[in-house]
This record gives structure tokens, C-alpha cells and sequence, in this order.
């Protein structure tokens, strides 16, 4: 919690470590989850959220993508299909191109990588407000924050989103990237950290 660290004088120093790699998107209507297959990460949840997409006949795709135990399903929804391997770069950067925004439907999470990684990407994203990931996403900015499971602010946010209006949350997630979570802010950051503390720092 950045109040509580701000408060009592610790430091916060952000992920970082990924390389830009904005990706020019084409045909884009996939949802993508990336990243390891854990419980915490919710895919149970996506298989609701394929339902409701198809109850609302909403033409989006959702892509789960990654390593680990997918939950066991008797009828998956038509609109998801499970790449159940290890993704290495090329292949995600494949991914992001016709992915319209990264989603996180985590049921717990402290921090999240996959965040950066798909700003570094320039891919918006859709996240649960649990743990810390509302510190990485700014609501309507880089992407959407909703409470757990709340399928009906996702589909209200996807029908009256316009072009425009992604374009700029493009614009927006490359902004931030770029200015707090690419390697030479980063950089740039614990220089200035290790400075205050009375390090000396190679430039």
C-alpha cells in the first residue's frame, strides 16, 4: 500500500525489467490471460466470463495462454481457446498483437509481472481490484479495474467502447511504461534512491 509506505518513510521501488516492445495490434478481439497457471489466478473465472460474452453475443475471444493445471471444464465455452505450454517471447509477442486487452482475473494477488509485461507490450488491461494490482492500473487510463467477478461492469465497459477511446488508453499504457517501468526509469529511479540513502552510483 503506497499510503502506508509513504507514510512511515520506507521505499518502494517498482517491477521493472522488460524491454519495450509495443506491439501495431490487427484484428483485434481477443481477451489474453498469459502467464504461469496457478488457483489464485482465477481461470475458472473466464470460463464465466466466455458464458456471459456469449449470452450478450459479443464477438471477443479469450486466449489463456501458459504452463500449469487448467481447471477441468465439461463444456468449455466455444469463444476460449487454451495454449496449455510454456510461451516463449515470439509467440507472446504473436499474442499481444491481436490481443485487445490482457485480463487478470485473480481471486488473490500481491503484485503481478504480467502488468508490466503487457504494457511493454502496449496492450491495456482488464484486472480484478484484489491485492495490489490497482496500483498498477489507472481506471479508464490504462485499462479497467473491477471487483472480483463483476461480469456486468466488463460487458458494460466492451459495449460502449470506442475506438478512440482504446486508442488513447494505448497511448496512455506506453506513456506510463515508458516513464516508470522500462528498464532506464528504473534505471534512473534507484539511482536517485541509492543517492538519498548517501550511495555512490556509477552513471
Amino acid at each position: 500500500n503506497h499510503k502506508y509506505i509513504n507514510n512511515n518513510k520506507f521505499n518502494y521501488i517498482p517491477l521493472s525489467g522488460f524491454q519495450p516492445s509495443f506491439v501495431e495490434k490487427s484484428n483485434c478481439n481477443n481477451l489474453l490471460f498469459f502467464g504461469r497457471i496457478e488457483p489464485y489466478k482465477g481461470i475458472e473465472n473466464l470460463y464465466q466470463l466466455g458464458e456471459k460474452l456469449l449470452g450478450h453475443n459479443l464477438n471477443y475471444k479469450i486466449i489463456i495462454a501458459g504452463k500449469g493445471e487448467v481447471p477441468k471444464i465439461s463444456n468449455l465455452p466455444s469463444n476460449i481457446t487454451i495454449i496449455n505450454n510454456f510461451i516463449p517471447e515470439e509467440e507472446l509477442r504473436d499474442l499481444h498483437e491481436s490481443a485487445l486487452f490482457t485480463v487478470l482475473p485473480y481471486n488473490s494477488a500481491t503484485q503481478s509481472g504480467v502488468i508490466i509485461q503487457s504494457f511493454a507490450y502496449g496492450t491495456p488491461v482488464i484486472a480484478y481490484d484484489v491485492g495490489a494490482l490497482g496500483e498498477y492500473v489507472d481506471h479508464l487510463k490504462t485499462g479497467i479495474l473491477v471487483k472480483h467477478n463483476d461480469f456486468d461492469a466488463i460487458i458494460d465497459f466492451l459495449v460502449n467502447l470506442d475506438q478512440s477511446a482504446y486508442l488513447n488508453m494505448q497511448d496512455n499504457v506506453r506513456f506510463k511504461f515508458n516513464h516508470k517501468y522500462c528498464d532506464r526509469s528504473f534505471a534512473s529511479y534507484s539511482k536517485s534512491l541509492y543517492k538519498s540513502w548517501g550511495i555512490s552510483c556509477i552513471d
